[in-house]
Formats: structure tokens, C-alpha cells, sequence
């Protein structure tokens, strides 16, 4: 297990070690306005990956304890619904951007994304490890280094694009011609079922899912109508590092959360102290490797060198997330979804007054107001999560007591 582990990791960094190849090659080659465009590209094949309006989420929850049968509709349905869902968000993608290539291609990837995501979370949450090493592999990292390659040798941003496009539409019907048999005794009924059985938990869930997406791009927005987009481009430079090392803490909890959602349940247990730590050593490790690495490309193969100091600060906003990968299980586990939810949304709402009062003031330009929310977001929702639980520790308590 922990050498299937250890090559699970492997993987996940080498990919995002293309990722930082090839954004270190866009920093290069395209303008800080074309980098402004694909960031906002990019957001919208983020949104994509939240067409499952929580029912992926849900999936960890319940897959971990239910039944073979069970499982196969309830992982059928999502992948049907989260299909459904991501098509309506291709449409009004491509009308809302008049057809930008860009965002029409990544959105496009970004459908095929979401459903390898749901796939990749059932054979987890099953333990079949080997399958998922493979998934990662085919449909995850073949294609970003193949368009890395064509990349390095034409450095033509459609031939880039569209031979993204290309692999990641054949891998997901790859993978979906493989678990042909998810679909095999499916009906309409069976899959609204379904939905309906995980829909309590799937809206809470959704609804979390949706204010951590706004609260952590919504200052590209702020960014892009206030001050324009080439100073948007500079910020997705000096935010890329967070971004890329977010994968860290969020893989590391990936191989745990199996373990972490069963003794939740099933003991009550609520403190992950060894596992918490190994996540954040590890994320630590990662943060001081990623500012080395990156101030040499950055030095040696770009133009963006004055922007280092403020890539140093970005990258340090990625360790309270050690934890909160931990605890977002916890509460998971503890049906805490509710609390998740107020937590978020009250991040949420802070933030837009603060970005708010960035964009009618006369600092609007300045990035490192925007910095220091990313600093602060990550301990928010920690601290949040831990006084949610401690709550409910105490609750369950005296009501033990009261008995």
C-alpha cells in the first residue's frame, strides 16, 4: 500500500510539475493580457468541475460504506447528472465569452475533467488502487504532457489547445467504453433515486463547494474590471505557485480520507494529529522547493522577476490548507455539512466586502492587498472547522450526560 501510495504522489507532483513547465512557458512566450484571458479560461473549466452540484462529494461520504449494487448506480448517476449539469455550463460559457477559442476549448476539457474526477473517486473510495494509478496516468497525465511537447516544439498556442482538446476527449471515452458496465442495468428511475437519496447531503455539500470556488477566484474578477486585464495576468503569474501547490495537501488527504471518514463515523474520533502533521511537513517541504524552483525559471526564462517577492508571499498561503484537508473530511464525516457551509459563506461575504472596498478605493491596483486575503483565507476555514467540531464534541457530551 505505501509504495502504491508513494507512486500516487508521484504522479500527482510530476503532474503539476508540467503544469509550472508549461506556465513558466506561457509566461514566456504569451503577453500578460493573453495570460489574463486564459486565467479566466481556466475559471471556467473550474466551474465545470462543480457541475456534479455535490453529488461527487457525496460520493465520499457514502461509498466508503454502502454495498457493491448500491454503488454502481449511485456512481452511474452522478456521472449522468454531472454530464447533464456540465453541458448547460459549456453552453452559457461560450455565448457569455462570444466564442473565445480559449475558453470554448478549455471548457470543453474541462467536462472530460469532471468526469474522470467522478471515476478516479470511486475507485479510491473502493480501494482499488491499481485502476486508479492507471486513471491518473491515461487521463490525467498523458494529457498535459503530450500538448507540453507539441508546445515545446511549434510553441503554437491552437496547435496547444487543440491537441488538449484531442487527449483528453480520448481518454475519457476510454474510460467510459471501460466502465461501459456502470450503465449496463441503469434506468431513469434508478438514477432519480439515487440522487435523491444523497441530495440532503448533496446541496449542503454543493453549496460549500461553491462559496471555497468564488472565495478563492472571485479576486480575478475584482482584479480583471478594476484594473484591467494585463495587471490580472501579472496577479494568475504571482497566484500560479498557490495554485500548483494546492495539489500537495489535497492528494496527501486523498489517500487518507477513506480512513479518516471510517473512524469519524464509526468511533467518533475527531483529532488527526500524525496525520496532520505528515500533511503539513510534507506541504512545507513542497512551498520552500516550489519558491527555489520557481525563482531560478523565473529569473533565468521570463521577464517577470519583479513580481518574486510577492510569488514567495502567495506560496506560504498554501499551509493552513494541510489541515483544513484533514478537518473538511472530519466534518464530512461527522455530518457537519451544514456548519461547512456557514463557515464558507461567512469567508464568502468578508471577502466581497473586502474586495469591494478595494475596488471603489484608490489601491485597487495594488496586489498585495489581494495577497494578504489569500494568507488569511486558509486559517479562516480551519478555524471555523475546529470550533464547528469542538461544538459538537461538547454537545454530544452533555448530551450523554443528560442520558
Amino acid at each position: 500500500m505505501f509504495k502504491k501510495s508513494l507512486v500516487y504522489l508521484v504522479l500527482n507532483y510530476a503532474i503539476q510539475f508540467i503544469n509550472i513547465a508549461l506556465n513558466l512557458l506561457f509566461m514566456r512566450y504569451l503577453s500578460s493580457w493573453h495570460m489574463g484571458s486564459l486565467s479566466l479560461a481556466k475559471t471556467w473549466q473550474q466551474l465545470v468541475d462543480y457541475a456534479h452540484l455535490g453529488t461527487r462529494f457525496s460520493l465520499d461520504r457514502y461509498i466508503p460504506v454502502t454495498e457493491d449494487r448500491e454503488r454502481v448506480i449511485m456512481v452511474a448517476s452522478v456521472l449522468i447528472f454531472t454530464f447533464l449539469s456540465a453541458c448547460i455550463i459549456f453552453i452559457i460559457s461560450s455565448i457569455s465569452s462570444k466564442g473565445d477559442i480559449t475558453v470554448v476549448v478549455l471548457t470543453l476539457c474541462g467536462i472530460g475533467i469532471s468526469l474522470v474526477n467522478i471515476i478516479k473517486c470511486y475507485y479510491r473510495a473502493c480501494n482499488r488502487i491499481n485502476e486508479m494509478l492507471m486513471l491518473v496516468f491515461r487521463c490525467q497525465f498523458i494529457p498535459i504532457l503530450a500538448p507540453l511537447t507539441i508546445y515545446l516544439i511549434n510553441h503554437n498556442w491552437y496547435s496547444y489547445l487543440f491537441s488538449t482538446l484531442l487527449c483528453y476527449t480520448a481518454s475519457i471515452l476510454h474510460l467510459l467504453y471501460k466502465e461501459r458496465k456502470l450503465f449496463s442495468d441503469i434506468s431513469i428511475a434508478a438514477v432519480v433515486d439515487s440522487l435523491k437519496s444523497i441530495s440532503s447531503s448533496s446541496a449542503w455539500l454543493f453549496a460549500n463547494s461553491i462559496f471555497i470556488f468564488l472565495y478563492l477566484v472571485m479576486d480575478r474578477f475584482f482584479i480583471d474590471y478594476s484594473a484591467g486585464r494585463d495587471i490580472l495576468g501579472k496577479y494568475s503569474i504571482i497566484t500560479f505557485a498557490f495554485s500548483a501547490l494546492m495539489v500537495i495537501p489535497s492528494t496527501c488527504a486523498e489517500l487518507l480520507f477513506v480512513k479518516v471518514v471510517k473512524q469519524t463515523c464509526q468511533s467518533g474520533k475527531i483529532f488527526f494529529l500524525k496525520e496532520s502533521f505528515i500533511i503539513v511537513g510534507i506541504t512545507v517541504a513542497g512551498v520552500l522547493c516550489a519558491n527555489l524552483v520557481m525563482e531560478y525559471f523565473i529569473i533565468n526564462f521570463t521577464s517577470y522577476e519583479m513580481l518574486i517577492p510577492q510569488i514567495h508571499l502567495a506560496t506560504f498561503a498554501v499551509i493552513p490548507f494541510a489541515f483544513t484537508s484533514i478537518y473538511y473530511h472530519v466534518m464530512n464525516g461527522l455530518d457537519l455539512r451544514k456548519q461547512m457551509v456557514y463557515v464558507s459563506g461567512c469567508l464568502f461575504i468578508s471577502l466581497l466586502i473586502y474586495y469591494s472596498i478595494l475596488f471603489f478605493s484608490n489601491i485597487k491596483d495594488n496586489l498585495n492587498y489581494y495577497l494578504y486575503a489569500k494568507l488569511a483565507t486558509g486559517w479562516f476555514i480551519f478555524m471555523g472547522y475546529l470550533l464547528c467540531i469542538l461544538l459538537n464534541k461538547r454537545k454530544s457530551m452533555n448530551g450523554e450526560q443528560t442520558n
